[in-house]
């Protein structure tokens, strides 16, 4: 899993069990898109949780050929999950 343009102010983890995965990005600066590699294919989940609005359900983001761009919003927390073999990806 990489960001492609790292910031100092952001910090990634992530999960797997099985087939399900999970991403967290903390964005501590300035809303910005980062794009995302190493992931698997599907459609992902997203959750944003900001200053003014917590746990937002966003439309759901499809991998493209190895690479996802999401939005972070200013000092936020987005978290995608996604689980691998659902009928979503197909």
């Amino acid at each position: 899993l990489g960001d492609s343009r790292q910031h100092h102010e952001d910090m990634v983890t992530a999960f797997r069990k099985d087939r399900a995965y999970t991403v967290h990005i903390l964005n501590m600066g300035a809303a910005r898109t980062a794009n995302l590699d190493g992931l698997p294919g599907g459609e992902w989940q997203v959750t944003e949780t900001t200053e003014t609005a917590q746990y937002q359900k966003k439309s759901p983001v499809r991998m493209e050929p190895n690479e996802l761009a999401i939005a972070l919003p200013s000092r936020s927390l987005v978290s995608l999950t996604m689980e691998a073999g659902t009928r979503s990806e197909e």
